[in-house]
């Protein structure tokens, strides 16, 4: 069975706020590579941008449920 979370009487499943923890450590990612210059020496950003999003997101639902 699916974990879920009750936010202010709504009930969330347990991926939901893994997807946004994901996607703000993506964000949280391209501002540190950006920073030390490795963002433009990537070659494809949006692979790995992408990829980076997927694993944070299991992480998190990992951590979660």
């Amino acid at each position: 069975m699916l974990a879920a979370y009750d936010f202010f009487g709504a009930y969330f499943p347990a991926w939901l706020p893994a997807m946004v923890c994901g996607i703000a450590a993506s964000v949280v990612l391209r501002s540190a590579l950006q920073a030390t210059d490795v963002h433009p020496r990537l070659p494809v950003p949006l692979l790995v941008y992408v990829s980076a999003t997927v694993l944070f997101t299991c992480i998190a639902w990992f951590i979660l449920s």
